[in-house]
């Protein structure tokens, strides 16, 4: 037995709301906004549009606005063609699409959309941790580094960094190796916030 929480089925249509409020055409369909609220972050998703808006939005140019159906109504097949589309697409930068068809879509499998949700916005999440969206973050090259040591390390040894910075501008004596055991009683984050 699968099971999801509302957080986080709320998170996601929050997420997804934030990340393609700027598409005109995914409003213009009724797609967006997602209320967090209900259930319609499932059956807006059924379709295949705005899961390949989310992924051009991970990768700009992957999957181009004139290969998606968007037309008011789009028929069964056309919805596969873009479910088909956004999953091969979603492989290509990294998402674990074991088990995935459109089936799982059209049928609102709700535990696997959601695995494929939280990747592609993790994806997208981390796509803007950069110095030109956060200037800040020129602070975590160490001494012995370059800026462009800092941009060459993976994204989420960036975020590590971030974090520890703060946790020992607030005087902790804590370090985050890892986003799972070294988090999951909430100390560091609580000190995290805390500072910020």
């Amino acid at each position: 037995m699968h099971s999801y929480s509302d957080e986080e089925k709320n998170a996601f249509a929050t997420l997804i709301n934030h990340a393609l409020k700027d598409d005109k055409r995914v409003f213009e369909l009724g797609l967006l906004p997602i209320n967090p609220e209900d259930e319609s972050c499932f059956d807006n998703v059924s379709d295949g549009i705005i899961l390949c808006k989310l992924i051009d939005k991970c990768q700009p140019g992957l999957v181009e606005d004139r290969f998606i159906n968007t037309k008011e109504k789009i028929n069964i097949f056309q919805k596969k063609e873009n479910l088909n589309m956004a999953i091969q697409s979603a492989q290509t930068i990294g998402v674990k699409t074991i088990g995935m068809h459109p089936g799982v879509f059209l049928d609102k499998t709700k535990h696997m959309i959601l695995g494929v949700l939280w990747q592609l916005l993790k994806i997208y999440l981390f796509s803007l941790i950069n110095i030109k969206n956060n200037p800040g973050l020129i602070r975590l090259v160490k001494e012995d580094e370059t800026l462009e040591d800092l941009q060459a390390l993976p994204v989420e040894s960036i975020l590590l960094r971030w974090v520890n910075y703060h946790l020992d501008n607030a005087g902790h004596d804590q370090r985050v190796k890892n986003f799972s055991d070294d988090v999951k009683d909430g100390v560091n984050y609580t000190v995290l916030l805390n500072q910020l």
